[in-house]
């Protein structure tokens, strides 16, 4: 019998993405007691895992069909899975997934925050009915934990701050400085907004900018990134590509950039603190001011180019100290330290 089961419908876990990296981690911790829901779906699969159940079609009459039943067809397949595993644990990464367990009952309901909390004004309703369910709310830093406690009105005692992790070795060299910036994400400019920083390339020629794009949803996409660099005369901007190699880019780059307008808690940020590059962050999520504390500059939200033009430069001519204060940042999220976290929470149900 599985203990836990990690239900990650939007998100395959053998794909590339942030939610998919939290779910793989979670199952390299409890590894044989964890077992995987998901849905079937045309992601790329890249990283071979076990224990994965896929449920529903990629089908356009089912997912058709699914819709219009208002998600019920996908319910049915979930809780008919959880009663053949009859899981201790559900872990779960969306509100939605949370709803879709109602009628199974185990010891512990997790629902993990990957999102700030303003993506899920909408959900405060749902919430609200099924906040009884839920044994704990898992939040990504001390900033989110009350905006998620009032917001959803849960006890405080169910909130728990972990922050996510990664596999990424810790740098123990002193990291040289380049000109080299970096951007990893995937490509999806409305959120990423990858546009900012690309203009603002042309007042930066002395660096560079590589774009590397962990998922490409469509050539438009990116065909409208490289007009604005044609259109701009910008040289000193490189599309990449998608790469499984994130290390090997962020050693050979200096600066790690993200301009997003929203975020939860960024994978590739921890990744580029292990690697030791300072970071130029806007401040447009809360959990941006755990991130980024004296190991990079801190942008306001609202967008300014001159203060992103200035905060480059003021990055690299102070590099070794923002560096090595990423490093020291970078420990927090070792694998060893939040797996203590998580056990904390799961150790009745997990042998640790």
């Amino acid at each position: 019998m599985k203990k836990i089961v990690v239900l990650t419908l939007a998100a395959h876990p053998m794909a590339q993405g942030g939610i998919q990296t939290f779910v793989r981690r979670i199952k390299k911790f409890y590894d044989n007691d964890v077992i995987l829901l998901t849905n079937k779906n045309k992601d790329e699969k890249i990283y071979p895992i076990n224990d994965i159940i896929e449920i529903g079609s990629v089908n356009i009459i089912f997912r058709v069909i699914n819709r219009l039943l208002k998600d019920k067809i996908r319910k049915c397949l979930v809780v008919k899975e959880l009663r053949k595993i009859n899981p201790e644990i559900i872990i779960c990464n969306f509100p939605y997934e949370l709803e879709m367990t109602k009628d199974f009952k185990c010891k512990k309901k997790i629902l993990v925050q990957h999102f700030n909390f303003e993506k899920f004004i909408s959900d405060i309703p749902r919430m609200q009915k099924l906040k009884e369910e839920l044994s704990n709310y898992v939040v990504l830093s001390p900033y989110d934990k009350e905006k998620f406690q009032k917001g959803f009105n849960i006890p405080v005692e169910k909130i728990k701050v972990i922050r996510h992790t990664c596999e990424m070795e810790l740098l123990q060299n002193k990291k040289e400085k380049n000109k080299k910036l970096i951007m990893v994400a995937r490509l999806d400019n409305k959120q990423k907004r990858f546009d900012l920083a690309i203009k603002a390339m042309k007042r930066l020629p002395e660096f560079t900018l590589d774009i590397y794009a962990d998922r490409v949803d469509g050539e438009q996409e990116l065909n409208m990134l490289k007009k604005i660099t044609k259109e701009n005369k910008i040289d000193n901007v490189f599309f990449r590509g998608s790469t499984i190699e994130v290390q090997a880019k962020l050693n050979k780059a200096g600066i790690f950039i993200m301009t997003s307008d929203f975020e939860g808690y960024p994978i590739t940020l921890i990744e580029a603190m292990r690697r030791g590059l300072p970071i130029v962050l806007r401040n447009t999520f809360d959990s941006a001011e755990d991130i980024v504390i004296d190991n990079g500059v801190l942008l306001e939200k609202e967008w300014d180019e001159d203060k992103f033009v200035e905060a480059v430069r003021k990055v690299y001519d102070n590099y070794e100290y923002y560096s090595e204060n990423s490093k020291k940042l970078g420990e927090r999220h070792s694998p060893e330290a939040i797996k203590k976290e998580w056990d904390k929470i799961l150790g009745d149900i997990v042998e640790v």
